[in-house]
């Protein structure tokens, strides 16, 4: 029995009706990534960036920049109602001692970055040429606060002042490169968001503790509240001046350690 060319044979039949079977393709087995483990295909692995959330790294920085910013909200919202209600300066003369205080603070602010830039050109570790630094600023700027309200009137308290209140702001550089510098890329962001968050309390916490200790006290709050701001700064430069660390804290998230 023969079958014609356009009926084909019954097995060429079901042959025509049989789905094709597709081959199906292995996933790229997970390869280890540093330190054992494992990495996905795209080449991700929970690598020593997934730490940085739960390092204490970035507290010191943190800590330092607290007093840097609580000066910086005494400066802009109630140093002048200072200078003019407690001291007794003019207009005028609170007026230059303002440009003052914010000129020595740009002046403080490019010295540093120029000053930690030649420590680490000639082989300072980062712990002194940032930490160090910025630590014995803010230290200067708590000693310079905590006296004031004993100085005699006249040029001491305007030399005080202007030390207390524009050293302070060298944390401001010193924090970020402090905080970025051993990061990981992918954590960076991150590190920095916690830490400006934290920060940024002190701008509302200090003019809102200095108005509550003027209305109460009347202009004998602002000597209150100055003897605070030396008390932050000097909590704020020691924990610059003892635990800032870049190093040490690179060594402990990168993958061999």
């Amino acid at each position: 029995m023969s079958y014609g060319p356009c009926c084909g044979s019954p097995s060429a039949g079901r042959d025509r009706t049989r789905p094709r079977r597709t081959p199906r393709r292995r996933s790229a087995p997970a390869t280890a990534g540093p330190r054992g483990r494992r990495r996905e295909p795209g080449g991700f692995a929970p690598g020593p960036g997934r730490r940085t959330g739960g390092s204490s790294r970035p507290v010191p920085a943190t800590a330092a920049y607290f007093g840097t910013y609580w000066v910086i909200a005494f400066a802009l919202v109630w140093l002048p109602s200072y200078l003019h209600d407690a001291l007794g300066y003019t207009t005028a003369g609170a007026t230059r001692v303002l440009m003052l205080v914010w000129g020595l603070g740009g002046v403080v602010v490019l010295g540093q970055g120029g000053l930690t830039g030649w420590l680490l050109r000639r082989g300072t570790t980062s712990r002194w040429a940032r930490g160090g630094v910025g630590g014995i600023l803010l230290l200067i700027g708590a000693a310079a606060c905590l006296a004031l309200p004993s100085a005699p009137a006249g040029a001491v308290t305007a030399v005080l002042l202007i030390a207390g209140f524009g050293l302070a702001g060298a944390m401001s550089s010193v924090a970020v490169t402090t905080v970025t510098e051993p990061a990981p890329a992918d954590r960076r962001g991150g590190a920095l968001g916690i830490m400006n968050a934290v920060v940024t309390t002190a701008g509302l916490i200090a003019p809102t503790l200095i108005g509550h200790l003027v209305d109460t006290h009347g202009a004998q709050g602002y000597q209150h509240a100055v003897l605070i701001t030396g008390a932050v700064l000097l909590l704020s430069g020691a924990a610059a001046l003892t635990l800032i660390d870049p190093d040490r804290d690179a060594r402990r998230l990168s993958p061999g350690t």
